[in-house]
């Protein structure tokens, strides 16, 4: 960081002498009514919408908010340091900002803005293979910044190893799989507003520069490429032993997301015979786009009872999703002692 982190909230109470205040709320909660009054409803609802009854979005935030951080006293703490290293990446501060996709529906120009303040910042940015902004478009952006790339796992394999391709092209340098989207789930926000953005050519920008998946529907009209798009989005057929043809077309760094604490069995099967195990972040984003069970084990507590057993700590972290405004990403710091 270029500033101390502190310098900030100095920096609005001098404003105050003046009679200025802040344009935005300094409360995440009021920051998001703020955005539900602005925004369509259509737009604010996929963002803040899960699956089903929402009940695990809610324990999500509960669980997070009973996870406490234990302060050690009398220490000097007159220079911090925020930087960290994950998975051979320099961060500026322990935070990632995640791959939360379809970015135009709060920003004109989407995954773009976010991937140039990242660079600003000097924090990586993992781009969603759902970006409302092609990935060679973010990396523009992104400049010499640090970025991963988040994949959706589609049905064709000839475009799947195609977005690959093109991400390290791009200058991404890690590759997070997600293991919980294999379908659309059942989300009442988004029926009840008949708002599904890809269908309306909003987060498939990805798919829709990609050559391989431009050589299914060529010189065919747009309804052609939508349909296209849904029929290889997700793969429900895949399994642990699908993983290899992810190291055959990746050389770098692997992070399987959306990992259980507790499929040890799977996640064990993952790594086997592998010297370069991937990395396992946990994320707690369940039941909101994709097959994501509605009342599933948040990670909060699955961690807590997977340390408890003495079970290996891997390089991940327990992710508080949407507790509170889903278009922020706030840093994802183990609880435990500081």
């Amino acid at each position: 960081m270029n500033a101390p982190l502190e310098s900030y909230q100095d920096e609005i109470y001098l404003n105050g002498l003046g009679g200025a205040k802040p344009v935005l709320p300094a409360s995440i909660v009021a920051l998001e009514g703020l955005a539900r009054e602005r925004m369509p409803a259509e737009s604010f609802g996929y963002i803040c919408g899960a699956a089903g009854t929402e009940d695990t979005v809610r324990e999500n935030a509960e669980a997070f908010r009973r996870w406490r951080i234990v302060p050690r006293m009398l220490t000097d703490v007159s220079a911090p340091a925020y930087a960290s290293t994950v998975l051979g990446t320099s961060l500026a501060a322990p935070m990632l900002l995640g791959p939360i996709g379809v970015l135009k529906l709060a920003h004109p120009d989407g995954e773009a803005a976010v991937a140039s303040a990242a660079a600003a910042a000097g924090i990586p940015m993992i781009l969603s293979t759902a970006s409302s902004v092609t990935m060679e478009e973010v990396a523009h952006a992104n400049g010499d910044g640090q970025r991963w790339y988040q994949l959706y796992w589609p049905k064709d394999r000839d475009v799947a190893a195609s977005l690959l391709r093109r991400a390290k092209a791009a200058g991404f340098t890690v590759l997070v799989l997600t293991l919980d989207t294999r379908l659309l789930g059942w989300r009442p926000r988004d029926l009840d507003n008949a708002f599904l953005p890809f269908l309306r050519g909003i987060g498939v920008q990805n798919y829709y520069s990609d050559p391989a998946f431009e050589a299914g529907v060529a010189g065919q009209p747009e309804q052609a490429w939508i349909m296209h798009w849904v029929s290889m989005f997700g793969d429900p057929s895949l399994t642990w032993d699908d993983l290899p043809f992810l190291r055959e077309n990746w050389d770098g760094p692997i992070v399987r997301h959306s990992l259980w604490c507790g499929h040890h069995q799977g996640a064990r099967a993952g790594g086997q015979g592998r010297s370069d195990r991937p990395a396992v972040r946990l994320r707690a984003w369940p039941g909101r786009r994709g097959g994501r069970p509605p009342r599933r084990p948040c990670p909060a507590q699955r961690l807590r009872a997977h340390h408890a057993a003495g079970r290996p700590r891997h390089p991940g972290r327990p992710d508080p999703g949407r507790a509170h405004s889903p278009l922020l990403t706030r840093p994802r710091a183990s609880p435990g002692t500081a």
